[in-house]
């Protein structure tokens, strides 16, 4: 809370944190700490210690990499052999309740819903067909009627309703979720403490991205398993692998610093008037939809409004070797301001958005629009759609036609 005009304090807390400083300059606009600060030693900052005596709160990394196999029938593979093997230890006593309902759930984390795909399909017949090599004995092969919970971006179970199910813990009566087939997804969010499973088909992009995706298992009173299968045509996957233990001993030390470009053009091109318009809108009282069309920046209270955000936008590049940022946002900022006074001077009815019943000029237009009528910007509505597609002429065909 704010008192005596002092500016709330943001805290936030991450295990994969690179170039911190700028990185809270360009979102926030203000400077920043990390803490706790850094200590004599690693291992001891003075307010915290690394815990080397609790090995219940801990993750076993194993790495496989699979010659002469396809990727995908690798993952399948050491799929079986996880699910196999943790039934047969669970059903032959060789776990406790806790352990049998950690490793019950194998997570499957994937870079992309292709494969994803792939192994998803392979859990209703090669996995299975699998399991049944692995086993040790008949009676003691696994139910191949897996309970299958995906998780991906516009999946049919939404977030919360899988957290609810993956939360659901194991009993004979009424078993878990056999198989959790996900991509990034469930990098954040996603805390069950009860997961102690997971295997990682092939080698994330990002280090960061690798730690919070593991990081989802082995939360809890039960250690976590991590297995990595890599694909030995990929050289980035064998060069992890032959790696493998050096990588994971200070994975920590890989983490790549994250861009964070609010001033670059395309940004600034995409979102700069969204938020013209949200300052605006609630900052100067014009609230109403159809008050689009009063925006007038002589006006004290707009151009104050106007001010502000500029300011707002210009202390995310404070820095001496940062004019031409600072300067193509005041261009950028301007020349939408003036593009929306000629709206409200020339266009009747005027709005912020689109109103069903009435079908006006609006100057948020959906970013999936064929085309503006009259007035508007596109506007996106998720980061996760930030491409345009994009028409490809082959040159050469071209040529050919007009020869």
């Amino acid at each position: 809370m704010a008192t005596h005009g002092k500016p709330p304090k943001v805290i936030a807390s991450t295990a994969t944190i690179r170039n911190a400083s700028v990185q809270c300059r360009r979102i926030y606009g203000r400077p920043s700490a990390v803490f706790p600060s850094p200590g004599l030693r690693a291992e001891d900052s003075f307010f915290s210690k690394l815990d080397t005596g609790n090995k219940q709160r801990s993750r076993l990394y194993a790495g496989v990499m699979a010659q002469g196999l396809r990727s995908t029938v690798a993952a399948s593979w050491t799929m079986a052999t996880l699910l196999q093997s943790s039934y047969e230890l669970a059903e032959k006593g060789g776990l406790s309740i806790d352990e049998t309902d950690s490793y019950w759930t194998l997570v499957a984390y994937h870079n992309s819903k292709r494969e994803l795909g792939r192994i998803v399909n392979a859990t209703r017949d090669e996995i299975p067909t699998r399991m049944k090599v692995y086993a040790s004995d008949e009676p003691l092969e696994r139910p191949s009627n897996f309970d299958i919970l995906e998780l991906k971006a516009h999946a049919e179970t939404p977030v919360p309703r899988a957290r609810q199910l993956l939360a659901r813990r194991h009993s004979p009566e009424q078993p878990a979720i056999d198989v959790v087939p996900c991509t990034n997804i469930i990098s954040v969010g996603v805390d069950i403490d009860r997961l102690g499973l997971m295997m990682v088909n092939g080698q994330p992009k990002l280090s960061a991205e690798y730690i919070q995706a593991t990081s989802r298992v082995g939360r809890g009173v039960v250690p976590g398993l991590v297995v990595a299968s890599y694909s030995p045509s990929k050289p980035r996957d064998r060069s992890h692998y032959e790696a493998f233990r050096d990588y994971h001993e200070r994975f920590y030390s890989f983490v790549e610093p994250t861009s964070v470009t609010p001033g670059a053009l395309p940004a600034i091109e995409r979102g700069l008037h969204a938020a013209l318009v949200t300052v605006v809108r609630h900052g100067a009282g014009l609230k109403r939809n159809s008050a689009a069309n009063q925006f007038d920046p002589s006006r004290p209270s707009i151009a104050a409004a106007i001010k502000r955000l500029e300011q707002r936008l210009l202390d995310a590049y404070d820095g001496e070797q940062e004019a031409e940022e600072r300067e193509r946002i005041s261009s950028k900022l301007a020349e939408k301001v003036a593009e929306w006074a000629g709206w409200a001077r020339s266009v009747e009815g005027l709005q912020y958005c689109f109103a069903s019943q009435q079908r006006r000029p609006h100057l948020l237009v959906r970013y999936d629009n064929k085309k503006i009528d009259g007035a508007g910007w596109f506007t996106l509505q998720s980061m996760r759609h930030v491409d345009k597609e994009i028409i490809l002429e082959d040159v050469g065909i071209a040529q050919a036609k007009h020869s």
